[in-house]
């Protein structure tokens, strides 16, 4: 037993001379053994084949054959993975995989995580997790990028990016720009959902959906700038909540319509006052100012539909344009319309059915001191003997006598020709009428000078008041 540990002894100390003589503080695990010599740096690990083998900075940590082999004034790096920073004089880079920013020469602060990555860049400030991320092309000198994912990136050119994705592609999931600070999103985005239906959709699991906007001159509180919401009634709503208009433009002109803070609605105003609840104007020369309504019924193309519009020589016209009627009243219960205007140019008050040009159904009055009027038309046939008491016919009219201003009566001795009362230019056409309290009109033929006007019809009209 004690020759054996003697020659352990002595084996120990003669290995502790050859090997750990010359000590500056760096540690070399190699195929050929355990050294702390290392003449080029020091503050060094060092494991594997060729490992730093031509490193002159220092305070380096490299894990894996060949790993910063070639890289001459490279400081606080860590390598793990054959070939990892394989050519690097940079620094402060840390990098875990193999073949990693295997060509890069100058780069630092880089991380990288994976076989491949960030292999050809060789600038700095570059962030890779995954297989070939940010790999780059001959020469790269992209920096102060971010690359998620396997191949993320990994032929896109550009500094200051970010790439997430899950394979090489144009089309990444998440693009970025932290220089111009843009970020793009292949694909549809959810907030609150992990199945977006649309580009943005945003799901809200209690109380409204609400999207704000603001800035930093008018203020970044919940009560500044502009929302959207849907609201939890399922109500939508675009809401400006600055004591300020809210515009709606288009053709990149943003103020074709215009809501007031007071709930004014101006369209064409470019920027004007409306000076009323609902505010038109046409702007350009030339063209009339119009408002028009469709619906199913009519369609909706150019002569379709009901048209109100303000002309350039300022009249005010109303056309339905479907040849159908226009109906006005003040109260929509009115089962019968207080004016109509039929699509045969017919005019009616108070009559959906007029008749005539112009028809009226009620009371009329012209001044304002003037009675209000009614004229009302009888047809009756004259005696047919002028001798008394046969010659007199009683035509009741059906109103109160007291309101009766006029009467006209019109005897037809021939076809379409007439005469009127107490007609005595030529002998047998005279007649005489009253109206007597009984609420008749009494046409009496004129005993011995009426017989050209016996047994003939008789036009009675009636002007009365309300």
């Amino acid at each position: 037993m004690k020759k054996i540990f003697i020659l352990l002894l002595l084996t120990y100390n003669t290995f502790s001379q050859n090997v750990l003589q010359n000590n500056n503080t760096s540690v070399s695990i190699t195929p050929e053994g355990i050294s702390s010599r290392n003449t080029n740096s020091e503050d060094n690990i060092r494991i594997g084949l060729h490992a730093l083998r031509d490193n002159t900075g220092g305070d380096n940590i490299a894990i894996g054959n060949l790993a910063m082999l070639l890289g001459s004034g490279g400081k606080f790096n860590i390598a793990i993975g054959g070939q990892a920073l394989f050519n690097t004089s940079g620094q402060q880079n840390v990098v875990i995989g193999g073949g990693i920013i295997n060509s890069m020469s100058i780069g630092s602060y880089n991380t990288a995580i994976g076989s491949g990555a960030l292999g050809l860049t060789y600038k700095g400030k570059n962030t890779a997790v995954g297989v070939q991320a940010g790999y780059g092309s001959a020469n790269n000198d992209d920096s102060s990028g971010v690359y998620l994912g396997y191949q993320a990136g990994k032929n896109e050119p550009g500094s200051n990016k970010l790439y997430i994705s899950n394979t090489d592609t144009e089309n990444l999931l998440i693009w970025g720009d932290f220089y111009a600070a843009k970020l793009g999103f292949h694909g549809k985005v959810g907030i609150g959902t992990k199945n977006p239906l649309t580009n943005l959709h945003i799901y809200q699991t209690a109380g409204h959906s609400q999207i704000l906007l603001n800035n930093s001159n008018i203020g970044t509180t919940l009560t500044d700038g502009l929302s959207l919401i849907s609201d939890t009634n399922g109500d939508a709503h675009i809401l400006n909540k600055e004591n300020k208009p809210l515009n709606f433009g288009a053709n990149n002109f943003g103020s074709y319509m215009t809501v007031y803070p007071a709930g004014e609605v101006g369209i064409g105003l470019l920027g004007f006052l409306p000076s009323a609840n609902l505010h038109l104007h046409e702007t350009e020369a030339g063209q009339a100012t119009k408002f028009k309504i469709s619906n199913a019924f009519s369609s909706l193309y150019g002569n379709d539909g009901f048209m109100f519009e303000y002309s350039t020589q300022g009249e005010m016209l109303m056309n339905n344009l479907e040849t159908q009627n226009i109906i006005l009243n003040s109260n929509p219960y009115n089962s019968t319309p207080e004016l109509f205007v039929s699509g045969s140019s017919r005019v009616g008050i108070g009559t959906s059915n007029p008749t005539t040009k112009f028809e009226v159904n009620g009371f009329t009055k012209l001044g304002s001191d003037a009675p209000s009027i009614k004229i009302k038309k009888l047809t009756i046939q004259t005696a047919s003997s002028d001798v008394e008491p046969n010659n007199i016919t009683y035509v009741p009219h059906g109103l109160n006598g007291a309101k009766i201003l006029g009467v006209q009566v019109l005897v037809e001795y021939a076809l379409n020709q007439y005469v009127p009362n107490a007609f005595t230019n030529n002998p047998s056409y005279e007649f005489h009428y009253l109206v007597n309290n009984t609420n008749d009109i009494e046409i009496k033929v004129k005993p011995g000078n009426s017989s050209s006007i016996l047994n003939k019809t008789a036009k009675i009209l009636i002007t009365y008041e309300e």
